[in-house]
């Protein structure tokens, strides 16, 4: 499992605006309170999402009608949908300067009554201490659902059953997503919304970067939720990775499919493992950069810019000028 944010500026995932609106003042009440409860900024994210999730109810759970969204509407109410619920631990978290996103997965509604795949959402935190992103579910719990608190072994509110089409969601958006906001905004009830639930997300547009420079969003080996790939899919990027130059074979596609780099992985730089060594999320925040290392990088990529015109069709070689040969312009950006 490798949890990745969609953006490696932290300070998008501190942001408060008119959902996670965390300066408001029965927020920043509770965040206080919760907070003098503390010893330490770890123990004060566990006790946030367990008053979230046990304190602020599922509105299907006590049969609830109306339609909560912003944070402050969700604390006033006392209960939320799963993205309600989500909106609401972020300020209290983002009230306190703990960076916190959303999570979404595609889950089957109901098994016997509504078997249709709709969007679940959850909170991406950042543990400051360890350096890493983890994953809390604050749906509440019920009978059949046990969300708890953990840094290692991650127990969520559902099981992901691939086999009847639902997928996880590993990317950490920091901003709740705008087809589910319009959804929430669009209707007055829950009732109606449970007619017209998110079937797909809004943020194919945005780009994920990698520590290198790759613009992860756009490479068609890269199937992290929302960016899965069918089997013919990865079948025609071995291929055309076996044109290109790239293998020197046709490969599977459990070994053509990637969801993010991770330093056990192999590397011809060990971007993400020098990165990590450094306490950095990509190369453009090393004083270093651009190293001889990665100057090295830049031209092994461009060198094979050639064969890919050479080789794909226009559709294709665009898809790859985004994914590799902008590393230097990306990390510019970030």
């Amino acid at each position: 499992m490798n949890i990745v944010p969609l953006t490696n500026i932290i300070e998008e995932y501190l942001k408060e605006d008119t959902v996670i609106n965390y300066k408001c003042e029965s927020i920043a009440k509770l965040s206080n309170q919760l907070y003098q409860n503390a010893d330490n900024e770890l123990e004060y994210i566990k006790i946030a999402y367990e008053y979230v999730r046990d304190n602020i109810s599922h509105s299907a759970d006590i049969n609830e009608d109306v339609l909560t969204c912003t944070a402050s509407e969700v604390l006033e109410a006392g209960h939320g949908i799963c993205f309600a619920k989500s909106h609401l631990l972020a300020a209290l978290l983002r009230a306190k300067s703990i960076p916190t996103g959303f999570c979404y997965q595609k889950l089957i509604l109901d098994d016997e009554t509504a078997p249709v795949l709709i969007y679940h959402g959850l909170n991406g935190v950042y543990i400051s201490e360890l350096k890493k992103w983890i994953r809390l579910d604050a749906r509440g719990n019920k009978e059949g659902v046990n969300a708890q608190f953990s840094l290692d072994t991650e127990q969520l509110a559902f099981p992901i059953r691939p086999e009847l089409g639902e997928v996880d969601g590993f990317v950490v958006y920091p901003e709740p997503d705008v087809k589910v906001l319009e959804r929430l905004r669009e209707y007055d009830t829950r009732k109606e919304l449970w007619e017209d639930l998110p079937t797909e997300l809004g943020y194919g547009v945005y780009k994920i970067v990698a520590a290198c420079g790759n613009d992860c969003s756009s490479c068609p080996r890269y199937v992290t939720h929302p960016f899965e790939k069918t089997d013919e899919q990865l079948q025609h990027t071995a291929e055309l990775w076996m044109k290109i130059g790239y293998r020197d074979h046709i490969v599977s596609n459990e070994e053509i499919s990637c969801t993010g780099c991770k330093p056990e992985n192999w590397c011809r730089y060990k971007v993400v493992q020098c990165c990590e060594d450094r306490g950095i999320k990509t190369c453009a925040e090393c004083i270093e950069y651009p190293c001889d290392n990665m100057k090295e990088c830049f031209e092994v990529t461009k060198s094979f810019e050639p064969q890919c015109r050479k080789v794909c069709i226009d559709e294709e070689y665009e898809q790859l000028k985004k994914a590799f040969f902008e590393k230097e312009k990306n990390l510019d950006r970030t």
